[in-house]
């Protein structure tokens, strides 16, 4: 009889530790919720941003185009690769948004980012595989983390722009933009630029079909 209750005890004190451990991890996961979205950092957040630039005349256009946004896990589907960005997040400030990773690791973090962005497009790769026409151009993408306050909502933006685009971006002078919020990206842009040529190994290059 006394082993009977001991072992009900037993039970019992089980049962609400796991409740506990569950309420807590509720309450905690609320509390994180609100914090985020007060923040407006959304670290678990990807996106591609497409940036398109075309001449008006004499002066420069940009316009900006998501391509999609997933969950950071669905990029990149590694736990170490996601504490890698998430450390590059924390590391990244309002005067360089570029997500920095030491040479052996930026290859496989960028080059699961490059398969996420030719999915995207695989339609047309195998148009071309077929012989079919297709035009295509090259693109070049880094990983940003834009802190600045003009910039909305603070997410992980694969910049993604035409090579030849980038290396001719203007260094200065006024770029007409959608929104006046936009001229943070005009920022990064023009750092990117620098960037490239400085640590090549934050960026990836890649052929795109249409």
């Amino acid at each position: 009889m006394l082993f009977g209750f001991a072992f009900l005890l037993n039970v019992w004190q089980e049962l609400l530790a796991a409740l506990l451990i569950l309420s807590f991890g509720w309450f905690w996961g609320k509390w994180r919720a609100i914090v985020v979205w007060k923040k407006k950092e959304f670290k678990n957040r990807i996106l591609i941003a497409l940036n398109t630039v075309f001449k008006e005349g004499s002066q420069y256009r940009l316009s900006l185009r998501t391509l999609f946004e997933k969950d950071l896990y669905d990029v990149l589907q590694d736990e170490r690769m996601v504490r890698l960005v998430e450390k590059a997040i924390d590391e990244a400030t309002e005067e360089n948004p570029i997500l920095k990773f030491q040479k052996e690791d930026s290859w496989y973090i960028l080059n699961s980012v490059l398969n996420k962005i030719a999915e995207q497009f695989a339609t047309w790769t195998i148009r071309r595989d077929m012989g079919l026409g297709v035009n295509s151009k090259w693109y070049t993408f880094c990983m940003t983390f834009e802190k600045e306050g003009g910039v909305k909502m603070h997410k992980i933006r694969v910049m993604l722009i035409q090579k030849d685009i980038l290396a001719n971006f203007p260094d200065e002078g006024e770029i007409l933009l959608e929104s006046g919020k936009h001229t943070t990206r005009v920022k990064t842009l023009r750092l990117m630029k620098k960037e490239l040529q400085e640590n090549p190994h934050l960026f990836m290059h890649l052929e795109l079909y249409q």
